[in-house]
């Protein structure tokens, strides 16, 4: 009888390297209170963030959970893909380039995830955020354009 075989092919399968890894993360890095301690800061991002637009009455909307976040720009929820695709595009860009300026690394160069903690950030990145998002805050309110995503038909 011949029994067939199916391979399960990936990178890392069975990959010794990884497997440490893992472990070694699993078991000193990624403890509960320094997951904890992510969420703490990613909520103070949430925070200064709603802080300002407020302030500065920009017309953006705030939206994070746990360790990451978003910033919507132009529109003052987001419920669903429809109301993504009419962010402010325009807006977005101008936030982007801004913040890189002045030191300000996001998580994704796309109009959608803003920031995420790990649980190497330290408060003083948290700050530098805040402070950098005040310094553009003026700027943002009076950008004019108003591109949105749009729907691919």
């Amino acid at each position: 009888m011949v029994q067939e075989k199916k391979p399960h092919a990936g990178t890392f399968n069975s990959n010794p390297l990884s497997i440490d890894a893992a472990i070694i993360t699993s078991k000193n890095i990624l403890l509960e209170k320094e997951i904890r301690k992510a969420e703490d800061m990613s909520k103070e991002i949430a925070k200064g963030y709603s802080d300002t637009i407020k302030d500065y009455k920009i017309p953006m909307n705030v939206n994070y959970w746990a360790i990451s976040g978003s910033l919507y720009f132009g529109i003052n929820s987001v419920n669903n893909w429809r109301d993504f695709l009419k962010t402010n595009v325009s807006l977005w860009y101008e936030y982007l380039y801004a913040m890189m300026n002045r030191g300000v690394i996001l998580a994704a160069p796309g109009p959608d995830e803003k920031w995420t903690v790990s649980t190497v950030h330290k408060i003083e990145e948290v700050n530098k955020n805040m402070e950098a998002f005040k310094e553009i805050s003026e700027s943002l309110k009076n950008v004019k354009s108003e591109v949105e995503i749009g729907d691919a038909e």
